[in-house]
This record gives C-alpha cells, structure tokens and sequence, in this order.
C-alpha cells in the first residue's frame, strides 16, 4: 500500500501481514511484514475480503456502482489453506 491507496477493508493476519481490498485500483493485495506486496490479485472495486468458516476458503467481495461490468457486484471464492494465519473467519446465518 501506498500514497493514493485508500483501502476498503483490511484484515491483520497473525503472521503480520495485513490483507486489504482497495477498490479504487481494484485489487486485492497482501503486504508483508517487510512493507512489500506479497500477493496482488487484480480485481474490479473489491470492497470486502472474508475468509469461510472452515479456514479453506478465502471470498472476495466486489461492488458495482451501477456498472454493469462482467465481474461486479460478484462474490468470487479462491480454495486457500488459510488454517495457519488467525484471520477472522466470516459466518453469514440466515
């Protein structure tokens, strides 16, 4: 992350590194403990990052502002072995 980054959600993983959705450059970005960018997933105006209740799973939310964009207004799942870092898990009850 850096100037003009304005990050919409942000998690902090135990291992240090903070995971963030910044939708004004639509990505997804984890960043080291170091400062650097780990993993960058390019993803149209994510708005939220979840992980799923198994610690399997990470979700990736996106927003449309009534832009009618193939990959907006989406929830994507990526299959990640997220066991290991205390993330909080999300757990949706209907």
């Amino acid at each position: 992350m850096g100037p003009g980054d304005f990050p919409d959600d942000l998690k902090l993983a135990s291992d240090g590194s903070v995971w963030a959705a910044d939708a004004h450059v639509d990505r997804f970005v984890v960043v080291g403990t170091e400062g650097n960018p780990r993993t960058i997933i390019a993803v149209p105006l994510v708005t939220s990052v979840c992980v799923g209740g198994d610690r399997r799973n990470l979700y990736i939310v996106t927003g449309s502002c009534g832009d009618p964009g193939e990959n907006r207004g989406r929830i994507f799942r990526i299959e990640a072995d997220l066991r290991d870092l205390a993330l909080p898990p999300t757990r949706i009850r209907g």
